[in-house]
């Protein structure tokens, strides 16, 4: 770089003297330089890089190394069927070990082992024990390396299944602290996990308390719309409105091995409407043939003043059958849904009723009610989900299906009812 820019003055001085004055301006002096500074920016650009490509080539080696180096020592490590079979030919521990006799049964690889070296943990077994044939469990297939363990009586239980594992019948169960696997590298049997709830099916049972708010839907029979009177919406349909209301019973539900589960239970359902009538009946109406035909004015001594105000209650018994799932949605909580039908069976009445023809205030007894009814309902709420208890609190809606009133009235009613529901259950767990 210093010989360039000797070269650039030698040029320089040498283009300031008058001989050379007309061939050289100052126009080729700025391209001279600017072609230097490319030069120069272009010998930067090289060294960079070569800088890059040593670095990255040093990384690219150390990480090829380290991958060799994983691999060898995966090759040098024995396989599961290597360490299966190291472990037929050596001590599971260095616990001492007792002989035991066995009849021939199959093991994992179809061989057929009839003695089995049992390893201890408490110390060597007097030299006069002895296990036979017939004081071992045989209901199950006997595991290739069991291990039993002794402790005190007061030992706590362990969580697993006798009926997998043989052992000698004079061996208190409630004593045995540890059995050994079948093999460490195979899972145990039928891949089940004893500790997890959604692996097994199993029991929900409890009560439940729902209040609610109930209100109807009314609509007209048209085989029998002529019977209502021109006055009815006006003074007692409109009259007749939701009221509070509540259910309370046993529930049950069966959970699935999946996150689907059955509900069912036997509960005590409840109906009701408040009324505030306020009227005056001024004439009668005159009915031919299922169907009012004109109305006879009351002379006014005869007026009928109707001032009510009360509720109506429905009581039922109620069986409901539901399809639910659930979803945890964190280790305490998850949330539940259920939906179904439910059959309703009316089985008293409490309140009075406004006729839909002469409206006329009567007792609800004297209606026609169908008995037996069904309805849709549908749930869905929280769960605090313990071991043995859950504790749900979850919005209901319940609505009628069939009409509460009988076939030949002229109002179609269909009860419904929403509000909260709060359960306890207890789980019944094997």
């Amino acid at each position: 770089m210093d010989n360039l820019q000797h070269i650039d003055e030698l040029l320089r001085s040498s283009a300031s003297s008058s001989a050379n004055s007309f061939e050289v301006d100052a126009s080729d002096w700025h391209a001279v330089e600017k072609k230097l500074r490319y030069r120069k920016n272009r010998i930067y650009a090289v060294w960079f890089f070569l800088a890059l490509i040593l670095v990255s080539s040093s990384i690219v080696l150390v990480k090829n190394n380290k991958v060799n180096s994983t691999i060898t020592k995966n090759e040098n490590q024995p396989t599961t069927n290597q360490i299966d079979s190291n472990i037929e030919s050596q001590e599971l521990n260095t616990a001492p070990e007792t002989t035991v006799d066995l009849p021939n049964y199959e093991n994992n690889n179809g061989l057929v082992d009839n003695k089995v070296q049992v390893p201890h943990t408490n110390g060597p077994l007097p030299n006069n024990t002895s296990v036979k044939e017939n004081d071992l469990h045989t209901q199950q297939q006997i595991p290739r390396y069991p291990i039993i363990a002794v402790k005190a009586p007061n030992s706590i239980r362990p969580n697993f299944e006798f009926s997998d594992y043989w052992m000698p019948k004079n061996i208190d169960p409630l004593s045995i602290s540890l059995i050994s696997f079948e093999n460490p590298f195979l899972t145990n049997k039928g891949g089940k996990n004893n500790g997890d709830n959604h692996k097994l099916g199993y029991w929900e049972a409890g009560f439940s308390f729902t209040p609610s708010v109930s209100g109807k839907f009314i609509s007209e029979n048209a085989n029998f719309a002529g019977l209502i009177n021109r006055n009815y919406y006006k003074n007692v349909a409109n009259k007749e409105n939701a009221a509070f209301s509540n259910s309370a019973g046993l529930n049950i539900q069966y959970h699935l091995p999946s996150n689907f589960f059955i509900a069912s239970g036997l509960f005590i359902a409840q109906r009701t409407e408040s009324l505030n009538y306020n009227y005056t009946i001024t004439e009668t109406p005159r009915v031919n043939n299922n169907e009012i035909t004109g109305y006879t004015p009351l002379p006014s001594v005869s007026f009928i003043n109707v001032n009510y105000n009360g509720s109506n209650s429905y009581h039922f018994v109620e069986i409901p059958l539901n399809l639910g799932y659930k979803q945890d949605i964190s280790s305490k909580f998850e949330l539940r849904g259920q939906l179904g039908m439910s059959y309703l069976k009316l089985f008293n009445l409490n309140g009075v009723k406004a006729n839909y023809t002469t409206l006329e205030v009567t007792n609800l007894n004297d209606y026609a009610f169908n008995q037996s009814n069904l309805a849709a309902n549908a749930k869905l709420g929280v769960y605090l989900n313990k071991e043995r208890f859950t504790i749900g609190a979850e919005p209901i809606f319940n609505y009628n299906l069939t009409s509460l009133s009988g076939q030949n009235a002229a109002i179609k009613v269909k009860p419904y009812s929403y509000g909260f529901n709060i359960s306890t259950n207890y789980k019944f767990k094997n």
